[in-house]
């Protein structure tokens, strides 16, 4: 049976809650962070035999107004990215909320790794996964954007040694090893590298495009055939193979409007056809 993955916000939560949300027949697992809110509802869809994935973002610095127990955890624990002579590093405002100070994933200690894992364990819950956004075993030159919050020049890729990118490779691979081993037999989603044997892989088609290699990829080895396909450009791709597959399939956009839920309806409706 192929199956549907959904990426639910706090009010998307309260709308289930109220039966007003998606319909349960709709979707078969979703991903969600906000720990600590709507934590009953997350529950509920657990018992009904959803796939729940709980969701961190491991590369950039909560913005200075967010408060949950992870966003405190990470402000109390990671280290930001900066030069020697204190000048940081912030992802580009025009990807993510704000110019957000960037993680510094080769600061990190394995007895440091482990405790994170295990926090991360720990604010998933015995019944969820893991959903770890903008998880890449080296950073691109596209994350170091040009400006500090403050609007002074910011600190770039070229500005470090090639010497800490190896040992941020080591450290965010290394983490990945330990988180596996605490949440199994719960998968580990990975969005952003590929890495080896993921049990879902999240793929932007926009990004990557398809040679004949990486198709065999998604064919063969990937649970997730096309999730989090952008709705303003492949659709129509995606869908089309995902058909029957009996894999996973979600959709993402930058655009407001219905287009979304039109999506999701179509792989509803495409999903019910083939069953």
């Amino acid at each position: 049976m192929d199956k549907i993955l959904r990426h639910f916000e706090v009010r998307d939560l309260e709308q289930i809650r109220r039966r007003t949300g998606p319909q349960l027949d709709t979707f078969d697992g979703f991903v969600y962070g906000h720990i600590g809110t709507e934590e009953d509802t997350v529950r509920e869809l657990q018992d009904a035999g959803k796939m729940s994935l709980r969701y961190f973002n491991v590369l950039t610095m909560p913005a200075p107004d967010w408060h949950d127990p992870w966003f405190d955890y990470v402000r109390s624990s990671v280290v930001p990215l900066r030069r020697a002579d204190g000048l940081g590093a912030y992802f580009p405002s025009q990807w993510e909320y704000g110019a957000r100070a960037l993680w510094d994933w080769s600061l990190w200690t394995r007895m440091r790794l482990k405790n994170l894992a295990r926090k991360i364990r720990e604010l998933s819950g015995p019944e969820a996964g893991v959903f770890l956004d903008q998880f890449w075993m080296m950073p691109r030159d596209w994350m170091f954007g040009d400006r500090t919050p403050e609007g002074l020049e910011a600190a770039k890729i070229e500005h470090f040694p090639g010497s800490k990118w190896y040992r941020w490779e080591r450290m965010i691979g290394d983490f990945l090893t330990m988180l596996r081993q605490m949440i199994a037999p719960h998968p580990v989603v990975v969005n952003g590298d590929r890495t080896p044997s993921p049990p879902i892989y999240l793929e932007h088609p926009e990004w990557y495009p398809l040679d004949h290699e990486e198709q065999l990829y998604l064919e063969h080895e990937s649970t997730v055939l096309a999730p989090f396909v952008e709705v303003d450009w492949s659709v129509d791709w995606g869908l089309a193979l995902w058909k029957g597959s009996g894999k996973w399939i979600a959709f993402t956009t930058r655009s407001e409007g219905a287009a979304l839920e039109e999506a999701y309806a179509r792989a509803h409706v495409q999903r019910s056809a083939v069953d």
